[in-house]
């Protein structure tokens, strides 16, 4: 078994340490189960369907290229969900 060392602001340790304690997980168990379930999850994107895959892509290349949504177009998209 190896150990891993990381930095956390004192914020998000805290906030880290009570997501453990409402799971009746330690800091330590928690943070080894959600790493252990990354490593595992890492073939999700492949079994995603083309066209999705795809759209992912998109977003990300969209992303990198500083085209974002802006506060009117996504306020559109939230008024189709605000019934």
């Amino acid at each position: 078994m190896k150990t891993l060392t990381i930095t956390l602001s004192d914020e998000t340790a805290a906030r880290f340490a009570e997501h453990a304690a409402e799971n009746g997980k330690s800091a330590q168990e928690w943070a080894a189960r959600l790493i252990e379930q990354a490593c595992d999850d890492d073939d999700w994107f492949e079994q995603l369907p083309p066209e999705d895959r795809a759209a992912i892509e998109e977003g990300l290349a969209q992303a990198d290229r500083g085209e974002f949504a802006t506060d009117a177009e996504m306020d559109e998209v939230f008024a189709r969900f605000d019934r």
